[in-house]
């Protein structure tokens, strides 16, 4: 048993102020917004997605110039052998948001099956962090992929073959490998990546969906809205109108 303290959800805000556990772990997901999470004095940027780990003893503080959302869990034991915080920024780990949305929807803290089936669902949390932290999961060459797909996000011209050529490999072995290391394709990586940075500007609010869609590689609004609600489950003019006061599209 992974023995829980606490679990919850903070409301919107712009700040969560410094703080440490002295013997406990912590795990925040962040839902939505985008800003800063300042670990020990190091800062790492967080967006929709983001899976944060931190150790006893780490103080950590969280900012953001518009409302942020996320879900955080406190708990005695954590991943073997870490020593430092583990974030997990890369679209493919996105959905362990979705596991601690789980956990935090079904934690009673009085049930006790309710609590053993949390406590299944951390130890599942626990292993995959384990499992990532301290080394690279993924191969090289796929890693030189991944790089290429980020920094061509915002390039409306940017085709995914791009980075899949001059390689060790050909393009057919290369985006194999890199679907079975991932666990999804490099088209659909570049998607989700666009997406997930689509919906962090909106959030920020000022800027209209079309513009959205243009920043991050869309020249059809209509097709990027489809897209969008696909993957966030309310379309990109609804999940702005949650964020930031509506703006004309």
């Amino acid at each position: 048993m992974n023995n829980f303290i606490e679990i919850g959800r903070i409301a919107p805000r712009l700040h969560t102020a410094a703080h440490l556990h002295t013997d406990d772990w912590e795990i925040v997901t962040y839902i939505e917004g985008i800003g800063v999470t300042t670990i020990e004095g190091a800062e790492h940027r967080f967006s929709p997605g983001t899976v944060v780990c931190i150790p006893p003893g780490h103080r950590h503080d969280d900012r953001s110039d518009t409302p942020y959302r996320s879900i955080w869990i406190r708990f005695r034991r954590g991943p073997r052998t870490q020593h430092g915080p583990v974030i997990f920024n890369e679209p493919v780990h996105a959905p362990l948001t979705r596991l601690a949305d789980l956990i935090c929807r079904d934690f009673t803290g009085t049930d006790a099956r309710d609590m053993a089936f949390c406590d299944t669902l951390l130890d599942a949390l626990i292993a995959y962090i384990s499992a990532h932290h301290g080394r690279s999961s993924m191969h090289p060459l796929v890693e030189t992929v991944c790089r290429t797909i980020t920094a061509h996000v915002n390039d409306m011209d940017f085709k995914v073959r791009d980075a899949l050529k001059d390689h060790q490999l050909s393009p057919f072995h290369l985006s194999r490998l890199f679907t079975r290391e991932t666990g999804t394709s490099p088209r659909q990586y570049l998607l989700a990546l666009r997406i997930r940075e689509a919906a962090a500007l909106l959030a920020m609010g000022g800027v209209t969906v079309r513009e959205a869609a243009r920043e991050f590689g869309f020249r059809d609004p209509y097709h990027f809205s489809r897209l969008f609600k696909q993957r966030m489950g309310v379309s990109p003019k609804r999940y702005r109108s949650a964020q930031v006061p509506a703006t004309s599209v």
